[in-house]
């Protein structure tokens, strides 16, 4: 991030990107214009790449004088959503086009975080070596360090490796090591808390996650993962709060069928079965959910009564490597002893699994 005061000269909105990319050394730019109406204002935003002159993404806003507060909130908010979304989507599309030799850490990372969020083996493998290259670049690069541990994560979530609990220790010991190479990533701090979500340790999971929103108010994944683990936890009222706004801020997040599938957990824990069941279908079916989602779905379809449905997505969820089973689900999802975790228990012992 460039200070205002040195971006300033560059005010014209006719002004070069290569010449602020030279004279800033800046990989992105942040592009406003502002069209004053009588009682109206609307404001143009485009983010560019200042290398190949192409607008990333862009977007429109308009508001009342008297609302210009709320409107700035609204812009930064969109501003946050599309550097999380947009610029890993742009590296990734660059270093997809580059050859293996011209890749450097940050390509590498971009690269890694598109086969990460798949959530299959091979992917989850393909990011795990990315991850290392970049880091035999860098070995400081908290990123790539993130990077890997989510790897690690992975692999004991949903037993990928043969020693889940050695892939959780070192996704607990990489995350560790993140955080102390970059203290205000909140990347760092949210594959933290991960981590200390499958030791079972939601007090300093949540801790974790607090600190990755502290430092970045509209980061998604923090209130999504903070939300999860408040479900976990049994705390459905901020649990949902917080799922919601994580919707809100980044709703074309890869991770979006999570954030969807925590919130029909939370609704079998309020006894809406019908509504859990209608979120966790529509959760199962977006890119990305894996085989305990698919189970979650499983599981609220029972509920909701609808027995068909429910054979189809366990049926669906057993085929998956590994398979499931009770163990596995309470594994990667420690909900603390109390009714929510006996509901679970109950649900997926009335599927048989």
């Amino acid at each position: 991030m460039i200070a205002r005061g040195s971006s300033f000269r560059f005010r014209s909105y006719e002004a070069d990107l290569t010449a602020v990319r030279n004279a800033l050394e800046v990989r992105y730019c942040l592009i406003g214009s502002i069209a004053p109406q009588p009682d109206r204002v609307q404001v143009m935003v485009e983010l560019c790449d200042a290398d190949g002159g192409h607008v990333v993404w862009t977007d429109s806003y308009e508001a009342g004088l008297d609302e210009l507060a709320a409107l700035r909130k609204e812009i930064a908010r969109g501003v946050v959503r599309s550097a999380e979304l947009r610029i890993p989507d742009n590296e990734a599309q660059l270093a997809r086009h580059a050859s293996e030799t011209a890749l450097d850490p940050w390509s590498r990372f971009h690269l890694g975080l598109e086969h990460m969020y798949r959530f299959t083996a091979a992917d989850n493998a393909r990011a795990a070596q990315l991850f290392e290259q970049a880091l035999a670049q860098d070995s400081g690069f908290s990123r790539a360090l993130g990077g890997l541990s989510f790897t690690r994560f992975q692999n004991a979530f949903l037993k990928y490796a043969d020693d889940p609990a050695a892939q959780a220790d070192n996704a607990l010991a990489l995350a560790t090591e993140a955080v102390q190479a970059d203290r205000l990533d909140p990347f760092a701090h949210f594959n933290l808390g991960r981590a200390m979500w499958l030791q079972g340790n939601l007090p300093s999971a949540t801790a974790c996650f607090d600190e990755a929103v502290s430092l970045s108010p509209n980061y998604a994944l923090g209130c999504y993962n903070r939300g999860l683990v408040e479900t976990l936890a049994g705390q459905t009222t901020s649990a949902r709060q917080d799922l919601l706004r994580a919707l809100q801020l980044s709703p074309l997040d890869p991770l979006r069928y999570a954030m969807v599938s925590s919130q029909a957990l939370g609704q079998i824990q309020l006894g809406d079965f019908a509504a859990a069941q209608e979120l966790a279908v529509k959760a199962a079916l977006l890119p990305g959910a894996h085989k305990h989602i698919e189970l979650i779905a499983a599981m609220a379809a029972n509920l909701n009564s609808d027995k068909q449905t429910a054979a189809q997505w366990v049926a669906k969820a057993s085929s998956a490597e590994h398979g499931v089973s009770t163990q596995d689900f309470l594994y990667a999802f420690p909900y603390q002893e109390g009714e929510a975790r006996e509901q679970i228990v109950r649900a997926l012992s009335d599927l048989g699994v």
